[in-house]
């Protein structure tokens, strides 16, 4: 069973006290802390991955989408004719089977 997720609208910060440049923080509409996408620019024993400020402000864009993304991605599936985006048959038929991977995986599972 998955809990459900912050509702949306999010959006990238600035948050009360939290960050130096507000861009890189998700925050719900009320201004709560979703996500912090700003990696480390320095490398420690623990993390040794380090990303620019440029990929950290696209993940965070991607991140703040992700409620209308999911939406879209539901809408499309619920919707009862798919043909304006199918070329034939087979590909609807993927479309739509991953449309629905990426639903479950945004969701635990849920559709």
């Amino acid at each position: 069973m998955s809990t459900k997720s912050t509702p949306g609208p999010w959006r990238l910060g600035p948050t009360e006290g939290i960050g130096r440049r507000g861009l890189l923080y998700v925050v719900d509409a009320d201004g709560n802390l979703i996500a912090d996408c700003e990696a480390p620019r320095v490398p420690s024993d623990d993390l040794k991955f380090i990303r620019s400020s440029r990929e950290d402000e696209a993940n965070a864009r991607l991140i703040s989408a992700s409620p209308e993304l999911l939406a879209a991605l539901r809408m499309y599936v619920d919707a009862d004719n798919h043909a304006d985006v199918c070329d034939g048959p087979n590909d609807c038929t993927a479309v739509c089977r991953a449309t629905r991977e990426a639903i479950a995986r945004a969701t635990g599972g849920q559709p």
